[in-house]
């Protein structure tokens, strides 16, 4: 298992090999232990893309997760279509073992079950002390991620730390909650609006942006549009000017979801058609 283990680190980890050479005279442990911290650390990036993307793997048990901390054995995946934590992509998940709100605590789970055999190489305590780095680093990720769906770039929003103002980041998933909208149309048309009139002067210029869609709940929409003006209002003019380049950056004209999927799917199995596919791919691969 340790000839394994550092074979690993030496392929997807060369950093950490040359950082704790396996000759030294701790041996082996300093690298493993530093290759156990790190996958956590990618595992809980990987949870927090996917989470912030919508996306659901469907079937997340231990064989399903890389030790490179890759998105990995995906079959019965899918792109939520509203704002659902329940929501399940594989047809068998009945109980809703792997649904999509669950993903970040079956990964955390899934590097538990991992101790189990580097434990026989590595001491227990030590491997759940780096365990630990697994909330705070998804709550970090997932946290820039979606407020650069939301158009604002990380590095402006983490300047301002300690700045008291409203979280877009919370009033976002609350309006998700309670507008049956669609999860990435939401963030589309929020790219197209910006794309088209930029940053509006006044919060009351921002109205509901999502053609085809009912109106939102108003308490919910007036505290996530004001959340979210108060946001592009207080960066610097320059920082301000790359929002709606941010969101059209961060954000797919068409999510894939489950029927645009099938779509593509029966031009190619029926038709040998793969323009269908093409045309997305072009369309989703624009800078």
């Amino acid at each position: 298992m340790e000839r394994l283990l550092r074979h690993g680190v030496a392929v997807y980890y060369p950093h950490l090999a040359r950082a704790h050479p396996a000759a030294g005279p701790a041996g082996s442990e300093p690298q493993l232990l530093a290759f156990y911290g790190e996958l956590v650390e990618r595992v809980a990036r990987l949870a927090a893309e996917w989470m912030v993307a919508g996306f659901t793997h469907g079937v997340l048990n231990t064989d399903n997760m890389s030790l490179a901390g890759e998105s990995f054995d995906y079959g019965p995946f899918a792109f939520l279509k509203t704002w659902d934590p329940g929501f399940t992509a594989a047809s068998f998940d009945h109980s809703g073992l792997y649904a999509y709100g669950r993903q970040p605590l079956t990964c955390h789970h899934n590097l538990r079950l991992l101790q189990e055999p580097l434990a026989l190489l590595l001491p227990r305590a030590e491997l759940e002390a780096r365990l630990e780095r697994f909330a705070p680093a998804y709550d970090s990720h997932y946290r820039a991620r979606l407020l650069r769906r939301l158009g604002f770039e990380a590095e402006a929003i983490g300047s301002r730390q300690g700045v008291d103002l409203p979280d877009p980041v919370r009033l976002t998933l609350q309006l998700l909650a309670v507008w049956p909208v669609a999860y990435g149309d939401f963030f589309s048309a929020l790219a197209l609006r910006l794309a088209q009139g930029g940053v509006p002067p006044e919060p009351e210029a921002l109205t509901p942006f999502v053609a085809g869609a009912p109106e939102p709940p108003r308490e919910a929409w007036l505290a996530w549009r004001d959340a979210w003006w108060i946001q592009a209002q207080a960066l610097p003019a320059e920082q301000q000017a790359r929002v709606p380049a941010c969101a059209q950056r961060w954000n797919l004209v068409e999510t894939p979801v489950r029927p645009m999927i099938e779509r593509i799917w029966e031009a190619i199995d029926r038709r040998d058609d793969w323009q269908p596919l093409r045309a997305w791919l072009a369309q989703v691969s624009t800078p």
